[in-house]
């Protein structure tokens, strides 16, 4: 028994490290997965600013480092910071004070790292300076909520009309939000949309591992206040809404218009 002791403490002491290493590199699997940006989305394009919005598995800060050409000397942090960066769920970013018709490169900061678009960096052209004025001020209310009618601690909205670029915001402590689709431009960014065209509307929140909701609406109901009920999504799910359907690695205008083509059988 003696000289089975020292082996028996042998193996027990492998057994506890090979334990350890495999709990260590499962946190550090964890920790490296859970900042990923999911869900990269473009949206409110004006002549002098755009948003950049995501979500990540679990709450960690967000913000972009942005610039013209590849000169990334620029940082913006999300709308709903002041005074430093909070850990979050949901991710929107607005950068600002831009030059028009100008295309402006940047990366996503997500926890402790920065992220590219599969080696490459981000891109997006800001809109023209146009002569014609806004639509007169049409305004989408409503509210997010979950399946048991609670607020969700965060939650990202998003509006997009027939062949227009895509509208988004965040919701309030009170689980409201509010998009002004006045706003919104046409594809190619050359004048404001023309509200009285459009005959639906396709609304998404967007919660991140809290849940997900679509719903689409007749233009003339967007007078009523909509309710957004979050439903329980898969992770594949959560990664991008409709989908990247010209895989360029972002999900903006020209997505939403193929998915509302689709849906209105154009």
């Amino acid at each position: 028994m003696s000289k089975l002791l020292p082996i028996l403490l042998l193996i027990a002491g492998l057994v506890i490290t090979v334990f350890l290493v495999l709990q260590q590199t499962k946190l550090f699997s964890k920790a490296g997965i859970s900042d990923i940006p999911k869900g990269v989305k473009i949206s409110n394009i004006s002549d002098n600013s755009f948003t950049v919005s995501w979500v990540t598995e679990e709450a960690v800060p967000g913000f972009v480092v942005f610039g013209q050409a590849e000169s990334l000397d620029k940082t913006a942090l999300d709308d709903r910071d002041s005074g430093g960066r909070n850990s979050r769920l949901t991710h929107h970013i607005t950068l600002k004070d831009l030059t028009p018709t100008t295309v402006y490169s940047f990366k996503i900061g997500s926890g402790a790292k920065v992220y590219d678009n599969k080696g490459k960096l981000y891109t997006q052209t800001t809109a023209p300076v146009v002569s014609d004025t806004p639509p007169l001020p049409e305004s989408l209310l409503g509210k997010v909520e979950t399946a048991d009618n609670k607020v969700p601690a965060e939650a990202l909205v998003y509006v997009n009309m027939e062949r227009s670029t895509v509208l988004s915001s965040f919701i309030r402590e009170d689980g409201n939000f509010l998009l002004t689709l006045n706003n919104a431009r046409i594809i190619d960014l050359s004048s404001y949309v023309t509200l009285i065209d459009s005959k639906k509307i396709n609304l998404t929140a967007q919660a991140g591992a809290a849940g997900t909701v679509s719903k689409e609406l007749l233009f003339s109901d967007h007078f009523v206040s909509q309710t957004l009920t979050l439903q329980q999504v898969k992770e594949a799910q959560i990664a991008s809404w409709p989908a990247d359907l010209n895989n360029d690695g972002v999900i903006n205008a020209i997505d939403f218009a193929f998915y509302i083509k689709s849906k209105l059988g154009l």
